[in-house]
């Protein structure tokens, strides 16, 4: 009976420590963590994370750092008219043809003004021979009109109708010179809008020819920024279709008004041409 109540004793105190031990480990996960305290650490920077440099682009666009785009103009354009309302019965050129000047463009029919230039010839040699008339009946010779005195050789001349028939004839042979239209500058053709059995529409003209001996950068530029900039200043001047090539030119000219969009037209003159074509977009920097 004793050893029973002993071995009850035992295990109720067993128990007893159990439950004890099992509510201090529920009050201790109960209770907040213990704050740190970083105020004893020492105070070191971070180390700065590695820089990637960025992978350029290849567009000349994004690459440009400078005043703006500019556009390729050719000094001179030259329009070409004909003269007279005729048919057309020869072209020598194509578009983009080049020429130089006095090159030979376009015949004109002539067969209306050959007419009319071969009665006046006969014409004149009419009123030549009534001149003559005139001045052996003064009693000078025709052989040697240098001695006939300067008033009665213009009044015979007058009165023969000579001076009225030359002016005529010398009117014709113009016109004559009309039918062949000549290039009156060197450089390509360009818009070409007349050919073989047109008529001549004089108001219009049958093609331009564009110089290209001397290029032009034209460029605009802010109000803000005119102060950049002068007459006589250099600048850079890269096309869009050659990003890898530079080329100089000089400002020759600053249009002295600011237009509706708060910018100022610039022209610039190229020191080198080659590989360059008017219309070609260019990247101007100073």
């Amino acid at each position: 009976m004793n050893a029973v109540c002993v071995k009850n004793k035992w295990m109720n105190v067993v128990g007893s420590l159990g439950i004890a031990v099992m509510m201090g480990f529920c009050l201790m996960a109960c209770q907040p963590a213990p704050k740190e305290d970083y105020t004893a650490l020492p105070m070191t920077s971070p180390e700065p994370a590695e820089t990637v440099p960025a992978r350029m682009e290849s567009s000349p666009v994004k690459a440009f750092a400078g005043i703006g785009k500019g556009l390729v103009e050719a000094n001179r354009m030259v329009p070409v008219y004909g003269l007279l309302p005729l048919l057309v019965t020869e072209s020598k050129v194509k578009e983009g043809m080049s020429v130089r000047e006095g090159d030979l463009l376009f015949t004109l029919d002539p067969e209306e003004n050959q007419n009319k230039l071969r009665q006046l010839k006969a014409a004149l040699q009419e009123k030549e021979l009534a001149l003559r008339d005139i001045l052996i009946g003064q009693g000078f010779s025709w052989e040697d009109t240098l001695s006939v005195p300067r008033q009665k050789m213009e009044f015979a001349r007058i009165k023969s109708g000579y001076n009225s028939t030359l002016v005529e004839y010398e009117i014709a042979l113009q016109e004559m010179r009309k039918t062949r239209i000549f290039a009156p500058v060197s450089g390509f053709i360009y818009k070409l809008s007349l050919y073989p059995n047109d008529y001549v529409k004089t108001s219009e003209p049958c093609c331009y020819i564009v110089n290209t001996d001397v290029l032009n950068v034209v460029f605009y530029v802010l109000e803000s920024e005119i102060g950049k900039i002068g007459k006589d200043r250099q600048i850079s001047v890269t096309p869009q279709a050659y990003a890898d090539k530079v080329y100089k030119a000089k400002i020759t000219r600053i249009l002295p008004i600011v237009d509706e969009h708060g910018m100022i037209r610039v022209k610039a003159r190229l020191e080198s041409t080659e590989g360059l074509l008017p219309g070609m977009n260019v990247f101007v920097n100073l």
